[in-house]
């Protein structure tokens, strides 16, 4: 087999691959959010992409993955819920089927507010934009931004407080204008 032929092979593997590692943080929190405990999000994830690997040849369409990857998703975990019945604490198929389909649009609404709230970052004065970025990083303690920035923490958080407001504002604002 030459070389050209390997890479049309492989094409559909590496396409997947690529699509899973896209969406793969966002499937997780789905499949966690309708189970009723956390071990047992890699359990039903595995069984995700065992499926989803199998019936790749069947999605037309890349930028379906995300809404398809979640369908197969809610069928696992309704397979794997009937697999552990017997625990008390199990909620009924159908609320999980309901919860299952509010979720998967609910990641594309996310993404959308994600995206906002990305431009309304983008448009604070450089050191609002700065000051909010470093208070997110992992590690950096609000303690050390203030002796940075040679302010007390209580003021960090004031300021951190009305920095967010203004985002949550310009998010709403700009939601309201695409729906209009």
């Amino acid at each position: 087999m030459d070389v050209e032929s390997q890479k049309q092979n492989n094409s559909p593997n590496i396409e997947f691959v690529r699509l899973i590692a896209k969406h793969e943080r966002s499937v997780r929190g789905f499949v966690r959010s309708l189970l009723p405990q956390s071990d047992y999000v890699d359990d039903v994830m595995q069984e995700v992409f065992v499926v989803a690997w199998k019936k790749f040849d069947r999605l037309r369409d890349p930028e379906d993955f995300p809404k398809w990857i979640c369908t197969i998703a809610k069928f696992e975990v309704l397979n794997f819920r009937r697999r552990i019945a017997r625990d008390r604490l199990v909620l009924s198929d159908d609320l999980v089927a309901l919860i299952a389909d509010e979720g998967c649009n609910e990641n594309e609404s996310r993404k959308e507010q994600l995206c906002l709230l990305e431009e309304c970052i983008q448009s604070l004065p450089s050191d609002r934009r700065q000051l909010i970025r470093q208070a997110y990083l992992p590690g950096i303690p609000i303690s050390k931004i203030a002796h940075q920035i040679n302010k007390s923490e209580n003021a960090i958080y004031q300021i951190l407080w009305r920095i967010r407001r203004s985002l949550w504002t310009c998010v709403q604002k700009k939601m309201a204008m695409q729906n209009n």
